[in-house]
Formats: structure tokens, C-alpha cells, sequence
């Protein structure tokens, strides 16, 4: 008589990215005295399929095992159910194994930048400025920055040690500072590189412009005054005029 077992009968896959696979192996167990021929493996739902390179019909020896792989791949999200089949030659069903698994979206790795370019105006040459940069996960797993590189002269950054790991809904702040030595304007970028789903680089603008120091300065004028020879009890008049002649208002 015919005595075929499989294990597992049962196969949860749990839950799958949609797009993706999970895949389980079948053992068949031929326990009976004579050989059993397998004309196919029959699916009930088109998410499990057989993973074989069998060439159909198979035959089991008496006391042998034969073992085959049948994958989960969901094509869309929810839940799937589906039964696997047995069937020897003459298409009788000789075993069965019930397959559950569940399709979910795709974890996304997702990054936030904000503001998307930073610009420090006029800094007064050999002072310092500093502005936030927010890094903020907002997608469905961890994702991971690996690095934040700063060019431009005067330029550095603050806030972290790289490669930091973000989870979801979780913001780093950065400290981004401008200290110009020279007078003029400057650019820089920030490039910071991740594992983000949607592109690993992302590059911000940085600007700012190295401004002279503001100087109150008082210019006065004529640097002497002279009255010359005057008779006794008369007066002379003499025009002084002070003059602001910094880059700030000067108080007397």
C-alpha cells in the first residue's frame, strides 16, 4: 500500500516584503514497500510555487525521501493562504501541506534634510556664526548615515560622529558653523551619505560672505586750533567739526 508522509504539512512564512520571496523545504517520506510515482505538485494560489528542477513524473523508492522547495512571493500586501498537492500517476492526491504568509510593504529607508541649503549672510571676518541642520528618519526602518563632509574655508560642523543610525521618526541635530578669516564671499556643500531607499547622496548648498569688522571711528578736524593775538576782553570764533567715519555709529 501506499504510504507517503511530507513535513512540514504545515508552512507559515509570516510576513514578506511585497516584491520579495521566502522559501521552505518540503521533505516527501515513501514509508511504504514499493515505490510511489509523483506525477506533479499541484498549488492552489499563485504566491507559492514550486521552486524544482524535477522533470515530472518522480518516483520514490520504497523507504526514500525526496525533497523539494516551495517559495512564498507576494505580489501584493495582505494575506495569503494556499494549499500544496501530492498527486501520483494516476492524479489521486497522495499528500497535502497548507501554506499561510502575509505581504508587506517594503521597509523604506528614508532620510530628511532640512533646511536644504544653508546661507550665513555677512559675518564679520575672524567672528563666528552658526546655524541647526536637522536630520530626521522618516522612513519605516533604521536608516543609517554614514557620513557628513563639509568643503568651503570656513566652514565645520558639529553634533555627531559618523556613521550614526537613525530609527524611524528620530532626528539629529547638527551645528554648522561659519568663521571667515578673510574678507569676501565663500561657498561650501555638505555631502551626506547614507543607506536611504531613494539615493544614498545628498549635497546642500553653503554660503556666506567674510565682511571687515565694524570699526566706530571719530575723525576730528581741524587736529589744531589757533587764535593767534587777541586784545584783553574780546573774543574769537573758531569752526571744530567731529566726523563719524567708521562702519558703526560712534557715541561721544
Amino acid at each position: 500500500s501506499i504510504q507517503v508522509s511530507v513535513s512540514p504539512s504545515t508552512i507559515s512564512f509570516g510576513p514578506v516584503a511585497v516584491g520579495a520571496s521566502a522559501s521552505s523545504k518540503i521533505s516527501l517520506l515513501n514509508s511504504g514497500t514499493a515505490s510511489v510515482g509523483i506525477s506533479q505538485l499541484s498549488i492552489s494560489d499563485k504566491s507559492f510555487f514550486i521552486f524544482s528542477q524535477d522533470k515530472f513524473p518522480v518516483t520514490v523508492a520504497a523507504g526514500a525521501t525526496h525533497t523539494f522547495e516551495v517559495d512564498f512571493n507576494p505580489a501584493t500586501a495582505g494575506a495569503f493562504s494556499g494549499q500544496l498537492t501530492v498527486m501520483d500517476t494516476s492524479a489521486s492526491p497522495i499528500a497535502e501541506v497548507s501554506m499561510s504568509g502575509s505581504g508587506v510593504e517594503p521597509a523604506t529607508l528614508q532620510i530628511a534634510i532640512a533646511p536644504s541649503n544653508i546661507s550665513f549672510g555677512n559675518v564679520p571676518v575672524n567672528s563666528k556664526s552658526t546655524q541647526s541642520l536637522k536630520l530626521s528618519s522618516t522612513g519605516t526602518a533604521p536608516v543609517t548615515v554614514t557620513s557628513a563632509i563639509l568643503t568651503g574655508a570656513g566652514f565645520s560642523m558639529s553634533g555627531a560622529t559618523f556613521p550614526v543610525t537613525l530609527n524611524p521618526g528620530m532626528t539629529l541635530t547638527l551645528s554648522v558653523q561659519f568663521a571667515p578669516t578673510a574678507s569676501g564671499a565663500v561657498a561650501g556643500q555638505l555631502t551626506v551619505n547614507s543607506n536611504s531607499s531613494s539615493g544614498g547622496t545628498t549635497t546642500l548648498a553653503l554660503s556666506g560672505t567674510g565682511a571687515n569688522a565694524a570699526k566706530p571711528q571719530l575723525t576730528i578736524s581741524p587736529s589744531s586750533l589757533s587764535f593767534g593775538d587777541m586784545a584783553d576782553n574780546s573774543k574769537s570764533k573758531q569752526t571744530l567739526t567731529l566726523s563719524s567715519t567708521g562702519t558703526v555709529p560712534v557715541t561721544i
